[in-house]
């Protein structure tokens, strides 16, 4: 407790006047006249008695009225934090009062003189707890921070992340101001879609709240507005310009972190020469927001108390509902508390979408795969997954999803007018559908396609279409790429077998075919002398004839073609930024004695591009299957999908080769061989044990310089004499999961993969533009005809045409393009902070990417308390509801001053008037009785 006026205490020495006047004041003596005097001296000894105190509570309530009216004048404050205390001491009080007051009734009225003094003795025991919890008050509790009108540094947090553009009620409404810009055709949608500001969202009631807190601010403070953006931490220049900071906010869609944001606004305020500093964070509390990196322990957090002793965190929840996470202690009216509506809140939404097949082929319908999917809360307000819901049936929930088609222009986009000019989308896919799943977040997956397209760079549109309370996940973007066919060599003595794997990497389209994913020579290994490695991107070995020396650790050449030389030739392949497919069979060995003549151990690139073979395994019947142990690796990508999961029990593989994995210290290096990385194992077998980190490698892969390289322990196809009882893998009734994954195998080594130009937003971007489809000539290609090798070269006028010196990018949301240099084959661009297309257009080059909304920005769930514990800990913050609740005064945590000045004033009022009501009632009861 404090007083701001504590010199006035020293009235409560007037507490004694009423007992010097009840003990001192006299009546004056009247003359009698009496004819006895025994008569005066009993008349004495009633005189004497008057100087005993007699009304006890008269004078209580002199001395309480003045003590307390010196209490009034002190103008005491308590700290906010002890207001329960405070509160519990007044009670108790009151209690102690009553109790006394019954204990003097008992014994003026003449009560049981047992119940008189066990009032008495109850009410004093009463007075002595009031006065040790009142002393305990004042001695545990802060000393309250007084407000003032002195001028404070503050940085507010403005949480403008993904989930700030979510509409906290009714539907999707533009504001005035952005109207004209979003109406209008699809694209102009676009342009503004992830670039405007929106009425009735959460970011506009973030705005409303900086604006009220900036409003009651002292003259003289200093404000900084810090967003989740990159952009520096710095104070404005007055309190218009942060008004003005932060109308121009809008949303981020690849937000920094709020931690990262919230310690860079405590170090700037401390750099302020004002005492008082203060940091308030206005955010929604979404999930996605506080729960990515959370600390182990208190020790760990950036923001823990002690990191911040000299200024208070204020966090300020704008979400519609005061529910955070499954542990909040929210009664059951606030989780029932809504804004706008009294039914759960909904959002259907898209999933960022996928080309169904790994290599598409130009002249073929498209399939593009993705989700559509709907997040509703819980009925009693709890985020899913809390309990406290009951599952949601979503049947009868109908969805239409459209794709559209940039149409392919190279003069566009432009510049005219000061407006920027997109290429026109025509639909090209439509569907409706109903989703069928229950929950609280489910999903169904759909397929749309695209129409045969030709070579080159194609950027397509998927729309949900209808009003949710959260658009940005309606729009998914996607480009694909359909670049000139790798040159692929497969090597093989089993025609059917090379003719099977060139099928399944060119399908639908035959492997002569000019439109097909790849260009594929094929060769036995007699004639492996004869090619001319330079012209292949990629080269596969089907059952080739290896020797492994078990002493050397390394391959040694053999006489059916496959040498030393040829080998380091494959490797060089691989090492400039080719691929190489191994599949391992019959037709190799382990020499368990050492052979002279070959090279040093770690001085070739050949020893790396298989893992050290083992032995060849027999497995008793029925046999083995894979087990995919990377799912989402390129490889099986497109293969593990949940709706479409192989079941690998019914591919049985009978034999393979035990191979170890490590042969050499990963990253080592020489001068004559590149640097090459670890193993990756992607798929084993399926062993007997639960253990299946200790179960045998089936499919292995490596980079070797520029290159990779993929090894499968079993052969494939596995359809030749000696290989066909190996596995089932390519024999089965059904073989699609090893069709696929030979379509993976190629796509991963070719770099067909790294050519997905579609990213989430905030990744970089690395687009390679297929230059040949426009002004390079297709690089040489060597076809084999009995045997013998015959390369021809095509030429673009004779020569081969220089890359242009920059390109153009236009980004979405913004009316300008801007020029990027390209002086290599890749382009990098880093600045993907919003959802859409990003064209890239030069002379005759038309190009570019799309980026899409991370998908965890779908789900509208809040953090929890203890998330924010587990941040801010348990002191030196506060957690509000409403901007007028901030205490923006003192440095010591925000806690707010009380004043007891009006309720000590009532005080004083009701203990005057009982004063006055007892006093007229002794004082007419004696004058009653002198005139009797």
């Amino acid at each position: 407790m404090s007083f701001l006026s504590a010199t006035l205490l020293i009235g409560t020495l007037a507490a004694g006047i009423p007992v010097a006047l009840h003990l001192l004041a006299r009546q004056p003596p009247r003359r009698v006249v009496f004819p006895s005097v025994a008569f005066l001296q009993r008349q004495l000894t009633t005189q004497t008695s008057r100087l005993r105190i007699r009304r006890w509570w008269l004078l209580a309530l002199r001395i309480i009225a003045l003590i307390v009216f010196a209490l009034v004048l002190a103008r005491p404050h308590i700290d906010s934090a002890m207001s329960s205390a405070w509160t519990t001491v007044g009670l108790v009080a009151l209690a102690t009062l009553a109790l006394l007051i019954l204990a003097s009734v008992a014994f003026s009225k003449g009560l049981g003189r047992r119940l008189a003094w066990s009032l008495l003795a109850v009410g004093v025991l009463l007075a002595l707890v009031t006065g040790i919890g009142a002393v305990r008050a004042i001695a545990t509790g802060r000393k309250p921070e007084f407000a003032n009108n002195r001028p404070l540094a503050l940085a507010l947090v403005i949480d403008n992340s993904p989930a700030s553009a979510w509409t906290s009620a009714g539907g999707f409404r533009v504001e005035e101001s952005d109207a004209e810009s979003s109406s209008g055709s699809s694209t102009d949608t676009l342009n503004t879609l992830f670039t405007s500001t929106s009425a009735g969202t959460r970011l506009s009631t973030v705005k409303s709240h900086a604006r009220e807190i900036i409003d009651r601010l002292p003259s003289g403070s200093r404000v900084a507005i810090i967003d989740r953006s990159t952009s520096p931490a710095g104070f404005s220049l007055d309190l218009a310009a942060a008004r003005s900071r932060i109308a121009q906010l809008k949303p981020i869609a690849s937000p920094m972190s709020i931690t990262d944001r919230t310690r860079s606004a405590i170090e700037l305020v401390r750099t302020s020469d004002l005492g008082e500093r203060h940091v308030v964070v206005i955010s929604d509390l979404a999930r996605p927001t506080w729960e990515n990196d959370i600390p182990e322990t208190i020790e760990r957090s950036p923001l823990r108390p002690s990191n911040h002793e000299d200024v208070p965190i204020h966090v300020l929840n704008v979400h519609e509902t005061s529910v955070l996470g499954s542990s909040d202690t929210a009664s059951t009216a606030d989780k029932a508390q809504r804004t706008g509506t009294e039914l759960p809140a909904i959002n259907p939404w898209l999933s960022p979408p996928q080309v169904a097949d790994v290599a598409p082929s130009p002249g073929v319908a498209i399939p593009i795969r993705f989700d559509v999917g709907m997040w509703r809360e819980s009925p009693t307000g709890a985020p899913s997954g809390a309990g406290g819901g009951t599952a949601i049936d979503a049947k009868g929930f109908t969805a239409t999803v459209q794709m559209s088609l940039y149409q392919r222009d190279p003069s566009l986009p432009v510049v005219r007018d000061g407006n920027l000019v997109l290429p026109p989308l025509r639909s090209v896919d439509r569907a409706s559908i109903q989703l069928s799943g229950s929950g609280t977040n489910f999903r169904d997956e759909v397929i749309l396609t695209l129409p045969p397209l030709a070579r080159g760079t194609h950027h397509a549109v998927i729309e949900l279409v209808g009003d949710d309370r959260f658009m940005w996940d309606n729009w998914r973007f996607l480009t694909i790429d359909l670049p000139e066919p790798p040159n692929v060599l497969i090597v093989g003595d089993d025609a059917d077998e090379t003719r099977v794997l060139a099928t399944a990497m060119t399908a639908p389209h035959s492997p002569g075919d000019e439109s097909a994913s790849y260009r594929v020579q094929t060769v036995v290994y007699r004639d492996l002398a004869a090619v001319n490695w330079k012209t292949f991107d990629m080269v596969a070995l089907i059952d080739p004839p290896l020797r492994y020396s078990k002493n050397e650790k390394q391959i040694a050449g053999t006489n059916e073609g496959l040498s030393s030389a040829i080998l380091e030739q494959i490797a060089g392949v691989v090492t400039r930024g080719g691929g190489l497919m191994v599949s391992l069979g019959p037709g190799s060995e382990v020499l368990t004695e050492a052979q002279p003549g070959l090279a040093q151990k770690g001085d070739t690139a050949s020893r790396w591009i298989v893992p050290p073979l083992v032995r060849s395994w027999r497995v008793p019947s029925p046999g083995t299957f894979w087990r995919i142990s990377s799912p989402t690796h390129p490889v099986f990508s497109s293969l593990m999908r949940p709706s479409s999961m192989p079941n690998w029990s019914d591919f049985r593989v009978q034999r393979y080769w035990q191979v170890g994995t490590e042969d050499f210290p990963a990253g080592s290096e020489s001068d004559s061989a590149p640097l090459a990385s670890s193993w990756e194992i992607l798929a084993r077998y399926a062993a007997a044990s639960n253990n299946s980190a200790d179960s045998p490698a089936a499919v292995l892969t490596r980079r070797l310089g520029e290159g990779r390289i993929a090894v499968t322990t079993t052969p494939l196809p596995a359809l030749g004499q000696k290989t066909r009882k190996w596995n089932e893998l390519f024999s089965a009734s059904d073989a699609w999961p090893a069709f696929m994954t030979v379509r993976g195998l190629a796509a991963f080594l070719t770099g067909i993969d790294r050519r997905d130009a579609t990213i989430l937003t905030g990744q970089t971007a690395v687009v390679t533009p297929d230059t040949s489809t426009t002004a390079i000539s297709p690089a040489s290609t060597t076809r084999f005809n009995g045997g013998v090798a015959k390369e021809t070269r095509d030429t673009f006028n004779g020569s081969a045409t220089e890359l242009p010196a920059s390109l153009e990018l236009y980004s979405p949301g913004q009316n300008t393009g801007r020029t990027i240099p390209w002086t290599r084959s890749d382009i990098t661009v880093r600045d993907t902070d919003t959802p859409g297309t990003y064209f890239l257009r030069g002379t005759n080059l038309w190009s570019g990417f799309s980026a899409n909304l991370s998908p965890e920005w779908s789900r509208g769930e809040t953090t929890s308390i203890e998330t924010l514990r587990a941040w801010f800990g348990d002191s030196n913050w506060s957690l509000q509801r409403d901007s007028q609740s901030l205490s923006l005064t003192g440095s010591g945590g925000g806690s707010t001053a009380v004043s007891l000045h009006a309720p000590l004033t009532l005080l004083v009022v009701i203990v005057f008037l009982a004063e006055q009501l007892l006093s007229n009632r002794f004082y007419r009861g004696a004058r009653d009785r002198e005139d009797a």
